[in-house]
């Protein structure tokens, strides 16, 4: 569960091209930022729903020590974690400017949710 708040400060879900751990990356972006977490305890329980597995990416899997790896990348730039810079050029043989990106820098200002109140 996350804030709409602390969804918004981290620009929302990275919009990068893959459907692999993205909740872990954007709980990962939010604690970069500085947010933090809390435990419920007793009778408060979150379920997850059962849903089928789409690996449908350059890769089918990545190793924990590969993601570990990319998590602190997002721990270490923190406030800048889920935001694309606005003077993103293109490097030598990329056609998309999202090739050109860091994994973790993604979403601009106009990601998804932005203009939602």
């Amino acid at each position: 569960l996350m804030s709409r708040h602390i969804a918004t400060s981290i620009h929302g879900y990275p919009e990068i091209p893959t459907n692999i751990m993205i909740d872990g990356t954007a709980i990962h972006a939010a604690a970069a930022h500085g947010f933090g977490q809390l435990i419920f305890a007793g009778d408060c329980v979150i379920f997850h729903q059962p849903h089928p597995r789409s690996y449908n990416t350059k890769g089918s899997m990545i190793s924990l020590q590969t993601y570990e790896a990319l998590a602190q990348q997002l721990l270490d730039v923190k406030q800048l974690a889920n935001r694309r810079p606005e003077n993103v050029t293109l490097r030598e043989g990329h056609t998309r400017i999202e090739e050109s990106l860091e994994w973790h820098r993604y979403n601009d200002k106009n990601w998804g949710l932005a203009h939602l109140d």
